[in-house]
């Protein structure tokens, strides 16, 4: 076990630090693979049955996602049906429409499953897909396995039973779309679909239901549920089933799924511990299962990961030098007093007040000989004029106030400068008149 463990870990470092170039050769193999078995089974298109341009397409699945090896694959079966024949090209196209349909509505992650399922069932070991597919998804995913046993079902079929009814002299357009139907809705495909889809349930059921080597136990389980299933299952229904080739076929499924199962779930259930601690709501009860790690054989320790060493201690005295005089270098020849003052000169220009309001453009000029200046503690120039001679209230822009009756006399007030900034306004009059703020210049108007 040692020995796999340590194996299993160097090709997680190959994978992690080669990913970019193994990922696209292992979809390049399984798009070699997936179509030498549909040129294998039908291969009516001289065209597509052809190693070259075979490859050519495993070269476009290597840069796609696995999705893509499915519709490319769909997309040549489809075509060798209509290299058959027309009314099967049809049946064909609908048939994997609709389950291209519910496949990407419900499944779309399952591509390996939907492609590795025929693959399995030309390699004789059919049980291998649901018991390894249990371990690692949920009971929805039951449905990319049926995909794939229908579109087996379907590619198996055509040749022993559609390519003969089609070489019949007799034969008739209707005796085909009559026969198509029949060869793929038989009860062996309802066996094998019913078989795997109790298979994979068992073992996920088993696998969620925790406790040591609930893993191990799932794929058992699933094993003795599809051999029993078979040898009984068979005879009930009336399917013929070969005793000798489920046994094997059995056994390697258990096999190559153990397998696969070490490389993504090891715990070391020895080394378990309980952990319970809790919030202001909850109380927690947690299980701690270690990963199984490689043992040194004359200590007896486990062996560290390379990426679980310790990273070297680090000189914080001589970091906090080098930090020091980088910080040094950067702010070298900069005076950093001036600017500072720069950037609050900015700042008390942006942030001066300015006077929004202007005076009543239809004031008389009495009134506004009788307006008396107010200068508040920041400096705001304020008019106070009487509340009779206001007639009306206008805000105009802060260009000053045009006159309406004579508009060619330009703007009144504009540029009145108070002669006398220590005025001061009595509080009965700020009670009974109306003040308003206008803009003042540096000389004054001709309205004065």
């Amino acid at each position: 076990m040692d020995g796999f463990l340590r194996i299993k870990d160097k090709c997680k470092e190959l994978y992690a630090d080669y990913d970019i170039v193994i990922r696209p050769v292992l979809k390049f193999g399984l798009a070699v693979l997936s179509f030498l078995v549909i040129n294998n089974e039908l291969g009516y298109l001289s065209a597509l049955n052809n190693l070259f341009v075979l490859m050519i397409l495993a070269v476009i699945c290597a840069i796609l996602p696995l999705n893509g090896i499915v519709l490319i694959g769909t997309l040549l079966i489809v075509a060798h049906c209509f290299g058959l024949g027309i009314e099967v090209g049809g049946f064909a196209l609908v048939l994997y429409l609709l389950m291209m349909l519910l496949y990407f509505r419900f499944v779309p992650k399952d591509a390996l499953a939907m492609l590795l399922t025929p693959v399995a069932y030309f390699c004789h070991i059919p049980p291998v897909v649901p018991m390894s597919l249990g371990q690692i998804r949920g009971p929805i995913s039951a449905l990319s396995v049926v995909f794939g046993i229908v579109s087996w079902q379907f590619v198996r079929s055509v040749p022993e039973v559609i390519e003969p009814l089609k070489s019949t002299p007799d034969v008739s357009l209707l005796d085909v779309l009559q026969a198509m139907p029949n060869m793929l809705i038989t009860k062996e495909m309802v066996f094998e679909i019913i078989i795997a889809v109790v298979v994979m349930l068992i073992v996920v059921s088993i696998r969620r239901l925790g406790g040591n080597h609930s893993y191990e136990k799932a794929i058992v389980a699933g094993a003795i549920v599809y051999l029993v299933l078979q040898l009984f299952g068979g005879r009930i229904l009336g399917v013929e089933v070969n005793p000798g080739s489920v046994i094997i076929a059995t056994i390697g499924s258990l096999l190559i799924s153990y397998f696969l199962m070490l490389f993504y779930f090891s715990a070391d259930y020895k080394a378990s511990e309980n952990v319970e601690f809790e919030d202001d709501r909850y109380y927690y009860r947690v299980r701690v299962i270690p990963k199984l790690r490689p043992v040194d054989s004359r200590t007896g320790e486990v062996l560290e990961l390379e990426h679980d060493e310790e990273m070297p201690e680090v000189n914080t005295e001589r970091f906090r030098q080098l930090r020091e005089e980088e910080i040094e270098n950067k702010f070298r020849g900069i005076n950093l007093q001036s600017k500072l003052e720069q950037s609050l000169r900015e700042l008390d220009a942006k942030t001066s007040p300015v006077p929004t309001e202007q005076v009543n453009e239809t004031a008389s000029a009495e009134a506004l000989k009788d307006t008396q200046v107010v200068y508040s503690e920041i400096g705001q120039e304020t008019r106070v004029v009487p509340t009779e001679d206001v007639q009306e209230t206008k805000v105009i822009p802060d260009e000053g106030f045009r006159n309406e009756d004579s508009p060619d006399e330009g703007f009144l007030d504009e540029g009145l400068v108070p002669e006398d900034r220590d005025a001061i306004v009595p509080e009965t009059l700020l009670d009974e008149d109306v003040i308003k703020t206008e803009l003042w210049e540096n000389k004054k108007g001709q309205n004065d």
